[in-house]
């Protein structure tokens, strides 16, 4: 009876030890509340929408360019053909800056889950890609309304992205 009370003792000194002891940090987590994961989300939506709008684009932009009987028909094919080739190197472009906002933001999900602090250069990628995608769809003059569902997902990943920086801290 000695020895269970003695051992029963042991263990309720360890347990108010264990109960007053400082906690333990494992690593600085990110994860964030609801709202900036609502926005983290809406980034990754949004840049994975204009990437798709930006292929659909490519494929309505591509250069065309058909031989024509009449002169002013051939010039007129000239004109667009050109015109169409500013266009799709517009478009390859932006698909380049989106990969590469795509590919800063898959960094700083690696990050978070593995709970490192998100690097901030790649924030910095992420915006870049969104303003260098936007902007070079600023002189497209196609007509496909996949230009405007582009440059409206890209819009929407820019806010997304602000309400990252605000909520996420």
């Amino acid at each position: 009876m000695r020895f269970f009370s003695v051992a029963f003792s042991a263990f309720l000194a360890g347990c108010a030890v264990l109960t007053y002891a400082a906690p333990v940090t494992l690593g600085v987590r990110q994860i964030g509340n609801l709202q900036c994961n609502v926005a983290r989300l809406g980034v990754v939506k949004s840049l994975s929408d204009a990437k798709s709008a930006l292929n659909t684009l490519s494929s309505a932009v591509g250069f065309v360019f058909c031989l024509q009987p009449h002169l002013v028909l051939a010039l007129i094919n000239l004109f667009l053909a050109s015109s169409s080739t500013t266009d799709a190197a517009a478009v390859q472009t932006a698909q380049t800056a989106v990969k590469s906002a795509q590919s800063a933001v898959a960094g700083i999900g690696i990050s978070l889950l593995t709970g490192q602090t998100a690097p901030a250069n790649l924030r910095d990628q992420t915006a870049q890609g969104i303003t260098d995608a936007t902007t070079a769809l600023q002189n497209v003059t196609s007509t496909d309304p996949s230009l405007q569902a582009a440059l409206s997902a890209l819009g929407t990943a820019a806010t997304n992205g602000e309400n990252v920086v605000s909520e996420c801290k």
